[in-house]
């Protein structure tokens, strides 16, 4: 899955992302991202649907 940071800059697997950058990530992997409002699902991969 892809992720957009919507608010300031979260840290992933030890890189920074800012506000607007899109990432890969495993949804619950960034789970306590996504629940404080940090980043949203930006779109699903075909990985991710199998």
């Amino acid at each position: 899955m892809r992720f957009q940071v919507q608010i300031g800059t979260v840290k992933h697997n030890g890189v920074f992302h800012e506000k607007g950058a899109i990432f890969n990530a495993h949804k619950k992997d960034v789970a306590h991202l996504i629940g404080e409002g940090a980043v949203v699902l930006f779109e699903e991969t075909d990985a991710d649907r199998d």
